[in-house]
């Protein structure tokens, strides 16, 4: 691959941010206000995903289908841990400031996985994948 575009750089931002809106619909009432960590950090977690996750189109379905839910794992602990490090910051009293960030993580995997809301954000993440592989081949001026 060749180095990314203006264009794939902005709109894994952009992704990012929007999975930071859904992080924060679905998990603002249970993290509270640390989650505003992971919302400020989704953008990031938006580009890395996208970048680390590059040239998904090329792949079998089966492998794409495999590689959203580990993006979908891997996106959410990231904002977790963004949500964890902020409520690890705020000084609490006998309180293991790294057991609340891996007490975060834990919390968000165990909600996507036993809530409900895995069959709805699985296609989201492979859908958002497939999205970006569409605006890095045009990017690169391939498949116009």
């Amino acid at each position: 691959m060749t180095r990314l575009a203006a264009k794939y750089v902005a709109f894994s931002l952009l992704a990012g941010a929007l999975w930071g809106v859904i992080g924060l619909a679905l998990a603002g009432q249970v993290l509270g206000a640390p989650v505003w960590g992971g919302v400020v950090a989704a953008p990031a977690i938006g580009l890395g995903a996208a970048t680390m996750f590059r040239g998904f189109r090329s792949r079998p379905p089966g492998a794409r289908i495999a590689l959203a839910l580990i993006s979908l794992y891997l996106g959410a602990g990231l904002f977790a841990l963004a949500a964890g490090i902020v409520d690890a910051m705020h000084p609490v009293p006998d309180r293991i400031a790294w057991a609340v960030v891996v007490q975060a993580v834990l919390g968000v995997w165990w909600g996507i996985t036993f809530t409900g809301y895995l069959p709805l954000l699985w296609p989201l993440a492979y859908l958002t994948h497939a999205l970006l592989g569409r605006v890095d081949v045009r990017a690169a001026g391939v498949g116009k």
